[in-house]
């Protein structure tokens, strides 16, 4: 049956399981690899490896996600993925190598992974058809409000209590999200006699949705630069001479990001996908120019909101129009490729464009980083052609 209202049970249960999701991910992406240059003696680049690792267990998770969530069920896969980030938050205290540590990582990431899709998928399922832009960026909300107080919370409790808190506190937060997801009443997408033939067969079409791998193509290269972003912005801001600007970008970054988010969907709902898409990509090409010049705090600052009103308005609206183009029953396979084309680009992002920092410097990497962004114009009027928007 087709919601009516947006704000219904189920939607309001998924928003609040995806946010504590969302805020663990962030709790301990800014701890951990302090963490295991403290427990493990860990060097520079096996601590990031150890932090990142995370990320790539995400990363590997989205593709058997997608195509076995509906043979596991929607709701069972959150609520089983949800108890497995109990366990593993609490795996962390006897942890005694860095070895196991990754493994650790790596694990709770794979779970993240699937929960995160199940959850993105699911909530497509009880969003209002012709509310659907408006919906997501709401649900992308959570993932917002985790990245302004996840940080806060690591740093803070970490610096006071140390870090073996951040796991109970992990711990508790999952088991809330496992009691949350046992109240979800969602429509289920039983697999076809298609999809059951294929079940055991790893073809391309049945692990991604291609249309949605066109489309999806946008936000690989929004990631790669906002991952290339959130690793070199507070050393570039030391070397303008603004050092204290780099908190105050991601202060400026997460509040755009709110406010547009509350609002854009609308927009998009009500005018079409392009309306939406193509001022959100000039506006985040628009903030890597004004860092590419930046000589002091308030360009920074200015950059900071310029980065959340464009890449925090294109990752919802951008998930809404690969939404809008699929049958509920490939919900999770489009779910699924869209975060795998946007984990891809943030995990390769700091590589890739920080190969280019010894040869261009940080203004020459930013300015480069401009025009990857505004390829994305390209890239999204050619997955769209023929369509309505």
């Amino acid at each position: 049956m087709t919601p009516s209202r947006l704000w219904n049970k189920d939607f309001v249960l998924a928003f609040s399981i995806s946010l504590m999701g969302s805020l663990v991910f962030y709790l301990l992406l800014t701890s951990m690899a302090a963490y295991a240059v403290i427990s493990f003696g860990a060097g520079h680049a096996a601590a990031g490896f150890a932090s990142s690792s995370f990320v790539l267990g995400a990363v590997v998770s989205r593709v058997p996600a997608g195509k076995y969530l509906d043979f596991v069920g929607r709701r069972r896969t959150i609520l089983l993925s949800s108890i497995a980030q109990i366990a593993l938050s609490l795996l962390y205290i006897p942890t005694a190598s860095l070895d196991l540590f990754i493994v650790v990582r790596f694990l709770h990431g794979f779970a993240f992974g699937f929960n995160h899709t199940a959850t993105s998928a699911a909530v497509q399922t009880v969003i209002p058809p012709h509310r659907r832009a408006e919906g997501t960026g709401y649900f992308g909300m959570a993932t917002s409000l985790a990245m302004a107080s996840g940080p806060f919370l690591a740093v803070t409790i970490s610096a006071k209590h140390g870090y073996q808190p951040l796991f109970y506190i992990c711990a508790a937060i999952a088991v809330v999200a496992s009691l949350l997801s046992l109240l979800l009443t969602l429509p289920e997408s039983p697999p076809s006699r298609e999809q059951r033939a294929d079940k055991w067969r790893l073809t391309p079409s049945s692990l991604l949705e291609l249309n949605t791998l066109k489309t999806a193509s946008v936000m690989f290269a929004a990631g790669l630069v906002y991952s290339a972003i959130m690793a070199f912005l507070g050393s570039y801001a030391e070397a303008v001479g603004a050092p204290e600007a780099a908190g105050w970008f991601f202060v400026a970054l997460a509040a755009a990001m709110l406010i547009c988010r509350s609002f854009v969907g609308r927009l998009q709902d009500k005018y079409g996908h392009g309306w939406v898409i193509y001022p959100a990509i000039l506006i985040y090409a628009a903030s890597l120019a004004v860092l590419t010049f930046a000589h002091g705090a308030p360009a920074i600052i200015v950059a900071g909101a310029l980065v959340g009103a464009g890449f925090g308005s294109l990752l919802p609206a951008v998930q809404a129009a690969c939404a809008a183009d699929a049958l509920p029953a490939r919900y999770g396979v489009v779910m699924s490729t869209f975060f795998i084309m946007l984990d891809s680009g943030t995990a390769l992002g700091s590589v890739v464009l920080g190969a280019l920092e010894p040869m261009l410097g940080q203004r020459g990497m930013f300015g480069v980083s401009a025009f990857i962004v505004l390829a994305g114009l390209v890239v999204y009027w050619a997955s769209r052609r023929g369509r309505k928007s």
